[in-house]
């Protein structure tokens, strides 16, 4: 494969449906439009289990490659920020995330609302740093100036 940078996940989609190239790694949310239309079909999903918005898709794993990477979206305030408005934020986030109305608006875009606290948060974090740096190394990959 040969990577073709895009501006977005968008624009990559795009690209695939017009034949311009023939494949595209992309987001569940901004293709899930496309998936539910069938102008794009799915091959699996790098997520450790399958989707439940797309439970015909088998995963990386089923498919034949040993490979899983859950995209998340976190919430970060600057580091001096007061415990108590940390804890206050972090109260309304989890309870926000965990609303039948959230999940279920953000169930059909194959995003799947969690909720953590920022302890939980925070293992994650590290967890995928280490991995992704780790990744980085033995790939000799480099950030292109």
């Amino acid at each position: 494969m040969q990577e073709i940078p895009y501006k977005g996940t968008n624009d990559s989609v795009m690209a695939v449906i017009s034949g311009q190239v023939t494949a595209a790694i992309a987001d569940a949310g901004p293709v899930s439009g496309q998936l539910k239309a069938g102008t794009v079909r799915a091959l699996a999903v790098a997520a450790p289990r399958r989707m439940a918005v797309f439970p015909d898709v088998p995963t990386m794993k089923e498919a034949g490659a040993d490979v899983e990477a859950v995209i998340w979206s976190g919430i970060f305030v600057p580091k001096a920020t007061p415990p108590e408005i940390v804890r206050k934020l972090e109260g309304e986030f989890m309870r926000i995330a965990r609303l039948p109305d959230v999940i279920a608006r953000l169930k059909p875009l194959g995003i799947e609302s969690v909720g953590n606290s920022s302890d939980e948060f925070g293992r994650i974090l590290a967890a995928d740093i280490a991995r992704w740096t780790a990744v980085a190394r033995a790939g000799n990959i480099k950030l292109e100036q």
